[in-house]
């Protein structure tokens, strides 16, 4: 095998395209285990050339980026490749300005196979990287560029947010940056699930919850899904409620991922004292009351069970926290209690990839099809040039009214 992948990669510096591609296609044909045992062995010095080759590379092809993906697949590969500084920054740029999802899959292998060592070399080298969050997402607003390329951040941080550290050094002054965008109407849901499950593994260590305490407006944007503009909340709750959760002018979120994992958040800023008087505080519990009401009434008129949350450790622990006061409820130490609510962190793996694409896409799509089906132009009376100066994309109303001032000028002629 040794010597089989020397005959390789002597094909991959092959001055002729053709065979050196022809190699990577033969090493994909390879096991996996076989591939990256070849990789490891004698000090990892196969694994030292892939990487060294792949980062000087100025054109990369699919079969490639299905190599280099492939060789990041462990633990030791993966942070071995993180000590590759070149490698990494050619990683970044690949997954952020990648048509497909070949290059957004090396970054979610090495984030994924190795977080905290990912999370230390891009740290180093580009900052406080959630502003790549903000970036990206205003460059795919309204599906006009591909999804994947904010997607593919999201699920670094889905990975690198099962270090504690990496939670504290990327969100501990702009956490709100990040859950902004459960609040805002136009991102799209399966974005949103993404962010709640980043979130969720924020929660997941004690030592963050201070981010979600402090600004009330973290909170917010966490409780925004859970409202709707047709709860019966008398004017007296109402006036209880922060500001930004009064009088919403949207429904509630169907989506059973989201609102479950953002159960599971609040769940977990309820295993510590100051947590529990935080939220008793901002009275959430109103509309979370309200939103079991809905949820009761809905639930017939949708296949299946809409929430398993009743009866869950999760959902009982958070209703009754804001019902009752720690006397009342008798609750173990905060210690006791986290260890209770411990859940599995979230990570992104590859297998998870094409599906959760195909559903953001979808959603773009619908979208985008729903907002050109709004701007037709439906008045039969409109033809030729008056229909070109008009043009497509403007609303009814714009063109009743263009047609009104033009015959009031014709009038006055």
């Amino acid at each position: 095998m040794a010597q089989y992948l020397d005959d390789l990669f002597d094909l991959i510096h092959h001055p002729t395209k053709q065979v050196a591609l022809k190699a990577f296609d033969i090493m994909l044909k390879m096991n996996e285990d076989q591939l990256r045992n070849g990789l490891a062995a004698n000090d990892s010095k196969k694994a030292k050339q892939l990487f060294a080759y792949f980062s000087n590379l100025d054109v990369v092809t699919e079969s490639v980026l299905d190599v280099i993906t492939e060789a990041m697949g462990t633990p030791e590969l993966a942070k071995l490749a993180c000590t590759e500084e070149k490698l990494v920054r050619k990683v970044l740029a690949l997954a952020r300005h990648g048509e497909t999802k070949e290059f957004v899959l090396p970054m979610t292998q090495i984030s994924r196979n190795a977080p905290e060592e990912f999370h230390r070399k891009l740290y180093s080298l580009v900052g406080n990287y959630n502003n790549l969050l903000h970036d990206t997402f205003h460059k795919c607003e309204g599906g006009k560029n591909n999804p994947i390329v904010l997607l593919n951040v999201a699920y670094v941080f889905m990975n690198v947010t099962q270090s504690k550290d990496a939670c504290l050094e990327l969100f501990g002054d702009t956490i709100n940056a990040l859950t902004s965008y459960l609040s805002k109407q136009d991102v799209a849901l399966g974005f949103k699930r993404v962010v709640a499950n980043v979130i969720l593994n924020i929660s997941c260590h004690v030592q963050t919850h201070p981010l979600f305490l402090d600004d009330p407006h973290v909170l917010c944007d966490i409780m925004d899904p859970f409202t709707d503009e047709e709860y019966q909340i008398e004017d007296e709750e109402m006036d209880k409620l922060p500001l930004n959760l009064q009088y919403v002018d949207h429904k509630r979120s169907n989506s059973v991922e989201l609102l479950d994992t953002l159960v599971e958040v609040l769940a977990q800023l309820c295993t510590t004292k100051v947590g529990r008087k935080t939220l008793r505080h901002m009275n959430i519990y109103i509309i979370l009351r309200e939103f079991d009401k809905s949820r009761r009434v809905d639930e017939p008129k949708i296949e299946g069970k809409f929430m398993t949350l009743d009866g869950t450790p999760e959902w009982n622990l958070l209703m009754n926290t804001l019902l009752f006061d720690d006397n009342e409820l008798a609750l173990k130490d905060d210690e006791d209690l986290v260890r209770c609510m411990e859940v599995e962190l979230k990570e992104i793996k590859l297998e998870e990839l094409d599906k959760e694409l195909q559903v953001i896409e979808s959603e773009l799509n619908d979208k985008k099809n729903k907002e050109d089906q709004q701007y037709t132009v439906e008045d039969d009376e409109l033809k030729g040039d008056e229909a070109a100066k008009v043009g497509f994309g403007v609303s009814q109303d714009a063109v009743n009214h263009k047609r009104k001032h033009s015959e009031e000028e014709s009038a006055k002629s």
